[in-house]
């Protein structure tokens, strides 16, 4: 009876102490300033070979294992081996820190995380000896565009420390469903099968997820975009159609600031394992129910210069740092970066949202202290692990400065960065003389009506772009023009929209010949909101 009663003490003090996760929690988040521990138990002792196995034959299957999540405990949850470079470089190098998928829901329906999500990845930092590259890179690219959290974990298999590896959000309907408000449109993940991709005499030729017309048969895209939702080509093929012989607007099938906004961070951040670099991947496209698609920006180990490869050609250190601000705007295999920056109104929203980057990030040294603060966090668990990737002295070293492995080089993240901020301060695009807009008011009369208004100098026209709180697209209305109150003085502008009782968002444009100043400066994701 005694020892009944002490087995069931026992139990009861277990489930007190571990707390276990459960289905359908609030979202929390990933927290990037946090270093999770992540403790993975797989009871099959064979869980490499077999995992090994389904990626070799491109299967999905998922081995249950439990997780205890910051000790929070998760039973049952689904992990795959994910990724290829990541995947088939680390592994042909005998190393067994490989990239995992992990899913809460595989085998518990409505099962999450702790942080509230039902999938999140762990990425081994290939090719990426400063560890700092995607989080660093995805902290940024979320201050101005739907993007995955990111943070980084110690993680442990069956007792055994495989080290640092990033934490990431998954781009999945959880996630469209947070952004968008739906999870139902066509969706896409635009990263090639190589393998699948169809050659033949019906299909024109085309670099990978370029978005070039391959033809109208459904097999031409095949193998180079994995549709995610039910349904989509037909809507796929009509997008590449009218990026490559725009029939309609293109803001009537696309949104153009959010995508503006992901080449301008591509382009700042010498991210070219993108779409913007020779590859041209690692991005998704999801049609809102308002037709118009959003390309959603993905896996960023190699931003920062990790890869340097152009139509072809590898850059050097010297290339990266001086790579062109407009760079593929002149290449029709680029359509999505070619149709939308020959435009010159969204080419100078394009060098505004650049310039953004630059003044919130780097021209200040946030970013130096970003990097700084992750290094000091993570820097005992590197140096602790047992199966790294590169050494502790590289890991020292690359934030910094460029370190050599196996044959290759990885640029220092300072090194590239200093040398392209003074670049691109000095660069004839940016010393352009920019409009100044006095900050612009908005007043709701008692009739409904309201009327925008401000003062602007070096300035030809404001462009005035508005919509209901809780609509995604935005109506563009321009600013009527009137001589200062006294010579000498600003220029007025104003406009009034009627007819709406509903709150409103909104953003300005104000544009000279030669550059565009855009308040306020993260535009239509932040933008301004009236009463």
């Amino acid at each position: 009876m005694k020892g009944f009663l002490l087995l069931t003490w026992c139990l009861i003090i277990n489930l007190i102490t571990i707390p276990t996760a459960r289905a359908e929690q609030p979202v929390v988040g990933l927290d990037p300033f946090h270093l999770y521990e992540l403790r993975i138990q797989f009871d099959d002792k064979h869980w490499e070979n077999k995992l090994k196995y389904y990626k070799s034959k491109d299967r999905r299957d998922k081995i249950s294992a439990t997780i205890w999540f910051d000790n929070v405990k998760l039973d049952s949850v689904g992990i795959r081996f994910k990724g290829n470079s990541s995947f088939n470089n680390v592994k042909e190098e005998g190393s067994r820190k490989l990239p995992f998928s992990l899913d809460a829901s595989e085998f518990i329906d409505d099962a999450v995380f702790p942080v509230g999500y039902k999938h999140l990845k762990l990425s081994n930092g290939f090719r990426d000896p400063s560890y700092l590259r995607d989080v660093l890179s995805y902290y940024i690219a979320r201050e101005y565009m739907p993007a995955p959290e990111c943070a980084m974990a110690r993680v442990y298999i069956n007792n055994e420390y495989f080290g640092v590896y990033t934490l990431t959000q998954d781009i999945d309907k959880q996630f469209l469903d947070n952004w968008f408000d739906e999870k139902k449109g066509v969706f896409f993940k635009c990263d090639p099968d190589w393998d699948d991709i169809v050659k033949s005499d019906k299909c024109r030729t085309g670099e990978n997820c370029s978005l070039e017309d391959l033809g109208s048969d459904v097999q031409c895209y095949e193998g180079r975009y994995e549709l995610k939702s039910d349904e989509g080509w037909e809507q796929l093929i009509f997008l590449v159609n009218q990026l490559n012989h725009p029939k309609v607007p293109l803001d009537s099938i696309l949104d153009i600031d959010l995508t503006l906004w992901m080449l301008a961070f591509n382009n700042v951040l010498v991210n070219l394992d993108s779409y913007t670099g020779q590859l041209c991947h690692n991005y998704f496209l999801y049609q809102r129910k308002d037709t118009r698609f959003v390309p959603l920006i993905w896996d960023l180990n190699l931003s920062f210069g990790g890869f340097n490869r152009v139509e072809g050609r590898p850059l050097d250190n010297g290339q990266m740092v001086e790579m062109d601000p407009l760079l593929q705007s002149n290449n029709p295999k680029r359509p999505l970066i070619h149709q939308l920056l020959k435009d010159p109104h969204y080419e100078k929203i394009y060098i505004a949202h650049m310039q953004t980057i630059l003044d919130d990030f780097f021209y200040n040294g946030r970013y130096l202290k970003l990097m700084d603060q992750w290094h000091a966090l993570i820097r005992s668990a590197v140096q602790a692990e047992q199966m790294p990737l590169y050494g502790f002295d590289l890991f020292e070293k690359n934030r910094k400065t460029s370190v050599s492995f196996e044959n290759l080089s990885s640029i220092g993240i300072t090194e590239l960065m200093n040398g392209r901020i003074e670049y691109l301060k000095n660069h004839w695009i940016f010393s352009r003389g920019i409009p100044d807009l006095e900050k612009p008011k908005a007043i709701r009369s008692e009739e409904g009506e309201i009327k925008f208004s401000c003062q602007a100098t070096n300035t030809d026209t404001i462009t005035l772009y508005w919509r209901a709180t809780g609509n995604h697209v935005y109506q563009k209305t321009g600013l009527e023009r009137f001589p200062p109150a006294k010579p000498g003085g600003q220029y007025r502008y104003s406009c009034s929209i009627s007819g709406t009782e509903k709150k409103l968002e909104y953003y300005l444009v104000a544009e000279n010949e030669e550059r565009a100043f855009i308040w306020p400066q993260k535009a239509s994701y932040h933008p301004e909101k009236v009463d």
